[in-house]
């Protein structure tokens, strides 16, 4: 049998334990990027692709260019309306940070135009 899904409650107590998209972050040192490439996947995954954390999830995909965490990501925001809405002009304006090979990749997920 599988696990409940987490609620609102469950998972604003793990971004305040583990300081994801917070100043304690900082003050605790960086954030561990797997740690939030996994929770985040876990908040899209709980909410069917919408989430309270968006600002948090865009603001690690502006900061964070590596594909084995955009392309994820960016794939699982475009689940739901509110996700891709946000995912869209995210990556529009990002899109020259990230590698060559990344951007091909991402406006292909995204079904852009590559």
């Amino acid at each position: 049998a599988g696990r409940a899904p987490l609620g609102d409650a469950e998972l604003q107590r793990l971004a305040s334990l583990y300081a994801f998209g917070s100043a304690a972050g900082d003050q605790r040192g960086a954030v561990n990027c797997e740690e939030a490439f996994r929770f985040y996947r876990l908040c899209l995954a709980q909410s069917g692709g919408g989430t309270s954390f968006l600002r948090e999830i865009l603001s690690f995909l502006k900061s964070n260019g590596r594909m084995k965490y955009v392309r994820p990501l960016f794939r699982d925001l475009c689940q739901s309306e509110e996700g891709r809405a946000a995912a869209l002009p995210a990556f529009q304006a990002w899109r020259a940070n990230y590698h060559p090979i990344a951007q091909h990749m991402l406006a292909l997920d995204l079904g852009l135009r590559a």
